[in-house]
């Protein structure tokens, strides 16, 4: 083929690239850093943070900013947001060729118009044939290998990192979704919160989230199981001072944003056609999202809402993989799921 099709998975603390017929060929914190003396060059992704990272002697001599430009269904800084997009078709598009590439990037569900046409002109402007948005929703579904064009369609829970968003997908479209502000960002933020109110103990937002994928068996687990908490220390030089707790010292912290999750999941069933509702409650939901590897969460969403719950395999990538999905759709039926430049 002589145009290169890629797919953008591009979320709020990650940017995956895929290109039809290669697989996944890029992974990347989705931060770009900017510099006052030339805002219009910016690097993006692991070398951005390298480049924050420098002593400030030798970053030259204008300041760093670092700028993560999408945050969950809300878009930032409009250079960041192209420079980012940029970026990730680039590593895309490989040599140059003929003919330029087909774009689809993913975009929340909840994204307000506005912010959508930003996002497709940004797509558009890195010089692609043609550029198209893809809900999150929809594109975690397919990535998972769900069944999105039947008359029963798909139930899927996609836990990104600022908000979970649940879906059921027929070949109608998506015909019930609901949407709450819990993400893995959220979660890390409680934890470290209650680290500090059981033992005093600061630590930053990489151990919340180390202890959150620590956490054993989910609510109903093992709560007694033993963890140790490592504190922030902004001296190198000086030991890290740590605390032992228990599970059950923990996920109280995290219960209030899952029963969210869990009366969001109930909501869309209650919400869908009575003739759809058993066969929903039957099969049930898959987990999408880095937040769906969170110990017990299916057992417990499954248990709480009174249906099945499973999380798909290699649930991060689920949304770029669906992106791919519907790169072969471009020229079929699928594009009526698409938005359009």
């Amino acid at each position: 083929m002589l145009t290169r099709r890629i797919g953008v998975d591009c979320g709020t603390r990650s940017v995956r690239v895929l290109v039809r017929g290669d697989g996944v060929v890029a992974e990347e914190p989705s931060v770009v850093a900017v510099t006052a003396s030339d805002p219009r060059h910016a690097l993006v992704g692991r070398a951005a943070l390298q480049l924050a990272a420098r002593p400030p002697g030798d970053r030259g001599a204008s300041a760093v900013r670092l700028v993560w430009p999408i945050d969950g269904p809300r878009l930032g800084e409009e250079a960041a947001l192209e420079a980012l997009l940029r970026h990730a078709a680039a590593q895309g598009a490989g040599p140059p060729r003929l003919f330029r590439p087909d774009l689809v990037v993913t975009v929340a569900s909840d994204c307000a118009g506005d912010d959508r046409r930003r996002l497709l002109a940004a797509a558009a402007r890195t010089g692609s044939r043609t550029a198209h948005l893809l809900d999150a929703p929809l594109a975690a579904a397919l990535g998972a290998g769900l069944p999105t064009d039947t008359p029963l369609g798909a139930l899927v829970v996609h836990a990104g990192a600022v908000e979970t968003e649940v879906a059921v997908i027929t070949h109608e479209g998506t015909i019930a979704r609901e949407t709450v502000p819990v993400g893995g960002i959220r979660l890390d933020r409680l934890l470290a919160a209650r680290v500090l109110e059981v033992c005093g103990l600061a630590v930053d937002a990489t151990e919340a989230e180390r202890l959150k994928c620590a956490l054993p068996a989910g609510p109903a687990g093992d709560r007694a199981a033993d963890l140790v908490a490592t504190a922030t220390v902004p001296d190198a030089d000086q030991p890290a001072a740590t605390a032992r707790l228990a599970a059950a010292d923990l996920w109280p912290a995290l219960l209030p944003a899952l029963e969210a999750i869990a009366d969001a999941l109930a909501r869309v069933i209650e919400s869908l056609p009575a003739r759809l509702q058993p066969g929903h409650r039957r099969r049930g939901a898959v987990l999408t999202g880095g937040t769906a590897r969170l110990a017990g969460l299916p057992a417990w969403l499954g248990q709480r809402c009174g249906l099945p719950a499973a999380v798909a395999p290699d649930p991060e990538r689920c949304p770029v993989l669906g992106t791919g999905r519907a790169l072969d759709r471009l020229d079929a039926a699928g594009r009526q799921l698409l938005y359009m430049r």
